[in-house]
């Protein structure tokens, strides 16, 4: 936002038609894909928990 001269200007980076977005900011595209990796990373690793889970369950039951 700018303030010089006494005129208010904000400058967005993103563009609507009324309040339709029509123009995305691709930085905004960057940081989803860069949420989406890190879910799926997430995601990978709490089901490699998992099986690894059952596994030790499966073997702390035979050697009962």
């Amino acid at each position: 936002m700018s303030l010089k001269g006494g005129i208010k200007t904000a400058m967005l980076r993103e563009a609507y038609n009324g309040d339709r977005l029509i123009d995305r900011d691709p930085l905004l595209e960057i940081n989803d894909n860069f949420i989406e990796l890190l879910a799926e990373g997430h995601k990978q690793r709490e089901e490699e928990l998992n099986l690894k889970n059952k596994r030790l369950k499966r073997i702390w039951i035979r050697c009962q």
